[in-house]
């Protein structure tokens, strides 16, 4: 009864331990990348974070990744007139 006990207790830091390793390199990975499951309203963070670093064809690219996601988000297209406004995209 020991043995299957000890054994249960390694099995469950095991996957404690691997859990947190996961944790760990999601919280490391760029606030920029794009992960599979990121929701439509953070690209549209994204978008606005790359607005106001100046980078407005990223800005663009991530709004138009908002938009794919959910075709309702109204800001997503709002942010992505602006930001071709200001970027003299017309396009």
């Amino acid at each position: 009864m020991i043995t299957v006990m000890n054994t249960n207790v390694n099995c469950m830091r095991g996957i404690k331990n691997m859990a947190i390793a996961c944790v760990l390199c999601l919280s490391y990975a760029s606030p920029y990348s794009v992960l599979a499951f990121t929701s439509s309203d953070d690209l549209v963070s994204k978008g606005r974070l790359y607005f106001e670093e100046g980078s407005y064809k990223e800005a663009i690219m991530a709004f138009n990744q908002a938009i794919e996601a959910n075709p309702s988000n109204v800001q997503a297209y709002y942010l992505r007139g602006r930001t071709k406004i200001v970027f003299e995209d017309y396009h």
